[in-house]
């Protein structure tokens, strides 16, 4: 990232690197994994299970989202419309991926399902299906 092939300007490296930094480090995914493990077999509403989304998967997409727009040196409020469209994105691969690990296979998923309901994780679908029962 701060190398001079990744942009010529020193500035926009100084953001790439601050950013991927900021939603990285442990006030985004890290802090977002933290809360994913500690409402394991604990009680958690609604919003503090969208706010673990928020930091875990959503960070990712607004960063994939924001850094070419941040390369491509484009105005602050377009930054800002691909950093709120990854966070969107994010929360609604987050709970789609939540609702295929209820009722999808390791066949269709490429993965084992049915782990998180195992662990006690939190999640919506979770919380859908417990007023459904």
């Amino acid at each position: 990232i701060l190398d001079k092939k990744t942009h010529k300007d020193e500035k926009i490296r100084s953001d790439l690197s601050r950013m991927i930094l900021n939603y990285s480090g442990p006030s985004g995914l890290m802090e977002g994994q933290f809360y994913d493990l500690y409402y394991e077999k604990k009680p958690a509403g609604k919003l503090k299970i969208l706010n673990t989304y928020g930091l875990k998967t959503s960070k990712l997409f607004e960063l994939s989202m924001a850094l070419p727009f941040i390369l491509k040196k484009r105005r602050k409020k377009e930054i800002e419309a691909a950093k709120l469209y990854g966070r969107n994105f994010g929360l609604i691969y987050q709970s789609a991926d939540d609702f295929s690990d209820l009722d999808k296979n390791f066949k269709e998923t490429g993965k084992l399902t049915r782990k998180d309901k195992t662990k006690g994780k939190k999640h919506l679908s979770a919380k859908l299906e417990e007023k459904l029962l």
